[in-house]
């Protein structure tokens, strides 16, 4: 039951995250959209998310666009459903796409229509989509029961989808071995030959609250396991308090861990648990993570439980005091506090410096020197000359586009915004996108690319952006728009 709606904060925060340039940072934003609706928060504008969420589907990132179709199950498709379909021969060749796309139009549709849709189109259900679609679909779930997925035999694709399955509680009874239950399968498949299968698997252990206790990889191999499946070691160790409080020696693992992704994940997954006795140990990793999204993934943590903790809350006021008004960093801080009582002293903090334009902060404590996060987390958002990061207003304003491929043209084109240093650049890209946004035309598109056009000649100095720049001019140029 969804009962918890998100708060503004987390609503403008969430915005800010789909529209990114990276395409990691937005992936992870969708993980976190589904993570949310599944414990029961939900957004009371969907129609808004929804397009935010379609948009990434026209991305060229894989990873993104398997998470978008993953969000649209939690959200709905609305609107949308012939879009995301008339998409599916795109995502015939990956087999993880079409198992999200299958899971998506069974659970969007009656059975019966979904049935007829993919009939129509002569999509098949079999192995891989039949696993999928056996989770809202009474039907292929018969046909799973009676072929089952033999964990000796199945291949690697189909274990994955197996153990998704499992792990949202959605398969039959013994999916995989006859007289052993999933629970003991999954166990089983942590020690499979496949890194992907391993990982998959102490996800759905991770994702069942089964426990640290649960994972039948020793622990001694731990250092000589792939990337992939250390940070999912790490996650279902921080998803068990119990089990974190006896092994709060391998949060220094973590910290050490070589593998920029592996501690990011671990970070994300202390969102949601406090241990005492780890306080210490991930006060020292902020101060020495030089990753800058891990830093901020540890810093959710502290400020979602600064209320309990404080030393927390020393560090969590610090790094909001230093954030200039209006920042995304402050955006993100107001979001992780939401639904505590720290929240109320951070806007208290923001009311007075907005009267007041005060501006200052010791960064240090306790004797621990912090290191800085870099101007683009700390990018003011909305102000009058455009400088920043995606204006409340562009994102509005994109929002209301009618057209999905300009739509997320747009909110691409608008994220670069952040990135450029210069202010004349970024005022001129600001004016020209929402105009297109408010009343879209062939005039305007043109002012888009004359804009992105200054930034693909090096106009401005950000590095990485040329590239950037120089496909969003290809696709507004072949983008078929009347007008």
């Amino acid at each position: 039951m969804r009962d918890k709606p998100f708060t503004i904060e987390e609503e403008r925060f969430i915005a800010q995250q789909l529209g990114a340039v990276e395409d990691r940072q937005v992936q992870r934003a969708l993980q976190f959209l589904c993570e949310q609706y599944r414990r029961g928060r939900f957004s009371t504008d969907s129609v808004r998310l929804r397009t935010l969420v379609i948009n990434c589907l026209f991305r060229n990132y894989e990873g993104v666009k398997r998470w978008a179709l993953n969000a649209l199950v939690e959200i709905g498709l609305g609107a949308h459903r012939e879009t995301v379909v008339s998409m599916a021969p795109s995502f015939l060749d990956h087999p993880d796409l079409y198992a999200s796309f299958v899971r998506l139009i069974f659970f969007g549709e009656r059975e019966d229509k979904a049935l007829l849709t993919f009939s129509r189109l002569g999509l098949p259900l079999h192995g891989l989509a039949l696993i999928a679609g056996a989770e809202h679909s009474h039907q292929l779930r018969r046909r799973l029961i009676k072929e089952r997925i033999p964990l000796e035999r199945a291949d690697v694709d189909e274990l994955r989808a197996a153990i998704v399955l499992t792990g949202r509680q959605k398969a039959p009874p013994h999916i995989f071995l006859p007289n052993h239950s999933n629970e003991l399968a999954l166990g089983e498949l942590t020690l499979h030959d496949s890194d992907p299968v391993k990982k998959y698997a102490i996800w759905a252990q991770a994702e069942r609250r089964l426990g640290f206790s649960a994972l039948r990889i020793p622990i001694s191999d731990y250092d000589s396991s792939a990337p992939q499946v250390r940070k999912w070691i790490l996650r279902l160790l921080f998803s068990d308090p119990d089990g974190l409080s006896k092994n709060i020696d391998l949060i220094k693992h973590a910290q050490l861990d070589d593998n920029e992704d592996v501690r990011q994940e671990a970070a994300i997954q202390l969102r949601s648990n406090y241990v005492l006795d780890g306080s210490p140990y991930l006060q020292d990793w902020l101060a020495s993570e030089t990753h800058e999204p891990t830093k901020l993934a540890l810093l959710d943590h502290i400020t979602a439980f600064a209320y309990r903790d404080p030393s927390y809350l020393a560090i969590c006021l610090s790094f909001y005091r230093e954030a200039p008004l209006k920042s995304v960093l402050r955006t993100r801080l107001e979001a992780a506090a939401s639904g505590t009582s720290v929240f109320k002293r951070l806007r208290a903090i923001e009311l007075e410096e907005e009267s007041a334009s005060l501006f200052s902060n010791d960064n240090e404590w306790e004797g621990r020197s912090v290191t800085n996060l870099t101007q683009n987390f700390y990018a003011p958002v909305g102000s009058a000359t455009g400088t920043g990061a995606i204006s409340a207003d562009t994102i509005s304003a994109i929002s209301n586009v009618n057209n999905v491929q300009l739509q997320s043209a747009l909110l691409s084109a608008s994220s670069l915004l952040e990135k450029l240093k210069d202010e004349d650049i970024r005022a001129e890209g600001k004016v020209a996108i929402e105009s297109v946004a408010k009343a879209p035309s062939r005039l305007g598109i043109g002012r888009v690319i004359d804009w992105l056009g200054k930034i693909k000649n090096g106009m401005d100095t950000t590095s990485g952006l040329i590239s950037s720049a120089d496909g969003l001019i290809e696709t507004f140029q072949n983008m078929d728009f009347p007008g």
